[in-house]
């Protein structure tokens, strides 16, 4: 009984590293930021999970406006108005090496693949203007009018991922973004204006992060 315990206690250990490595080596989680809104005085950040069947589910949280005051009046201040902004997506992967496809089919994250993305996208924004109400004499009075809207979008997207050995993950992405609901005075369906999300009919980039 105690050679087979002294056999078995590190067969048991080296099934347990080998389980760790292969743990380590399949990735299923990942952090990303959109370098594109940093432009326009905005940011966002991206949490993805890997699921079995070659998909993940991601989910984003950001802010804009962060340079309204600055930009007010200019041509960037369409995209720089102060709001909220959350999405979630469904992600289906091609990888480009078939080794990929074990890892993913166990809910990793390929080495290089590219993807068809469908994403849903809240925008919660606001702003202030100075309304005219009367004069005294020479002098104008206006009152301050704090407007905003809500915007919600879908967009169909197809991106390129990129995870690196070591976790490194870089993502350039394209789609067409078809607004669903703009309720408030900034925007229309035909003119959605510009968010830390989409321009417009359009939201591309490229997303830079890390993965574990």
């Amino acid at each position: 009984m105690k050679k087979f315990v002294v056999i078995l206690l590190p067969l048991l250990l080296l099934v347990g590293v080998q389980a760790q490595d292969s743990a380590k080596a399949c990735m299923a989680n990942a952090v990303t930021v959109s370098l594109h809104p940093l432009v326009g005085g905005a940011a966002l950040v991206a949490y993805e999970r890997a699921l079995p069947f070659r998909s993940s589910v991601e989910v984003e949280l950001g802010g804009q406006g962060f340079r309204w005051e600055e930009w007010r009046g200019s041509a960037w201040n369409a995209h720089t108005r102060p709001g909220y902004v959350a999405t979630v997506g469904y992600k289906f992967y091609f990888p480009f090496d078939e080794d990929d496809l074990p890892k993913m089919e166990n809910g990793g994250l390929a080495h290089l693949s590219w993807y068809l993305k469908l994403r849903l996208a809240y925008v919660y924004q606001w702003s202030s203007y100075d309304i005219f109400v009367g004069n005294r004499g020479w002098d104008i009075l206006t009152e301050r009018h704090t407007y905003h809207e809500q915007d919600l979008t879908l967009a169909f997207i197809c991106g390129f991922q990129y995870v690196g050995k070591r976790g490194f993950v870089m993502s350039p992405f394209i789609g067409y973004n078809m607004p669903l609901i703009v309720d408030g005075p900034f925007h229309t369906k035909e003119n959605p204006g510009n968010s830390a999300a989409y321009a417009a009919l359009l939201t591309a980039g490229v997303k830079l992060g890390w993965a574990f």
